[in-house]
Parts: C-alpha cells; structure tokens; sequence
C-alpha cells in the first residue's frame, strides 16, 4: 500500500465519538469466520453496539458458532456510503 492510499484512507477515517455514533445508529454487519479447511465464510448478522462493545445475534447451533469454537478468528464490516468520501 503506498503512502498516498493510506492518506486517502485517512481522510474518511471516523473519530472515536463519530465511530460509536455511527455504530449505534447501524444495525446489520457481515461476519467472517474461518471454515475448518481454512476457506472464509461470510454471512449478514443483526449487531448492537453498547458501551464500545459489539454484540452479535446469532443461532449458538450455527455454522459460524462451530468455527469460532474452533478458531476464534474473525472479522466484522459495518459500512455505508455509495462514492469514497462518503464511506463509513
């Protein structure tokens, strides 16, 4: 990644306080976990975000559940915005 992406990047990127003001107004994230052989899965889940936490809502009998069981690794996107410097 070369410096001038990462001052583009740097310019939509939100402040503490507008970080917790835009994840309390959101209420869908995509969740990735890793599958037993290693392959990414993604799936659309309901959150809440109280106190700088994130909560997720989910079937504990999920296929996401297993593989956090398995490999607690994961990533959460939460974003808005249509052209770059609207993204959120």
């Amino acid at each position: 990644m070369s410096v001038t992406e990462q001052r583009r990047g740097r310019r939509i990127m939100m402040s503490p306080g507008e970080l917790d003001a835009f994840l309390a107004g959101q209420r869908t994230c995509r969740v990735a976990t890793v599958s037993a052989d290693g392959t990414p899965h993604a799936s659309a889940l309901w959150f809440l975000w109280d106190s700088g936490a994130l909560w997720l809502y989910s079937l504990v009998r999920s296929r996401r559940w297993t593989q956090l069981g398995r490999d607690p690794r994961v990533a959460v996107v939460v974003d808005s915005g249509e052209e770059y410097g609207e993204l959120r």
